[in-house]
């Protein structure tokens, strides 16, 4: 069975698929702004599926993370910033904007980061990868 990770517990949500699998998300929204992404665009079903929130997910291994990738299409800074970091720091992450959907995204996110004792590595097409400073 499917499962999605969010930002806070949640016994289930609402997943969208979209006809490009890689477009799938929690916001069918984010899912419409790609348009018709070369005749795969839009949405093809939606499924109800269980959940956890992410703190619940990454505490058992919040001392051995050296490498956290988010892509969670359009619900990226929403699960970074829910992240206990206090308890859980992992060395790198690297977590997508989706600039063209969340204008200003990027700058949000550096910002919170920065906050957390993280610094800007790179900046991708697509991703910003984050290393932790202590």
């Amino acid at each position: 069975m499917p499962s999605v990770v969010l930002p806070t517990p949640r016994a289930s949500a609402t997943l969208f698929i979209g006809n490009a699998h890689e477009l799938s998300s929690l916001n069918e929204a984010h899912i419409k702004s790609f348009g018709d992404f070369d005749g795969l665009g839009g949405v093809r079903e939606h499924i109800e599926v269980s959940a956890v929130g992410i703190n619940e997910l990454l505490t058992p291994y919040a001392n051995k993370i050296d490498f956290l990738s988010i892509d969670c299409e359009g619900l990226d800074y929403d699960l970074v910033k829910a992240i206990d970091h206090e308890r859980i720091k992992p060395a790198v992450i690297q977590c997508e904007p989706s600039e063209h959907f969340l204008g200003g995204n990027t700058a949000r996110m550096i910002d919170l980061m920065e906050s957390r004792a993280y610094r800007l590595a790179a900046i991708t097409d697509l991703n910003v990868i984050f290393e932790r400073l202590s």
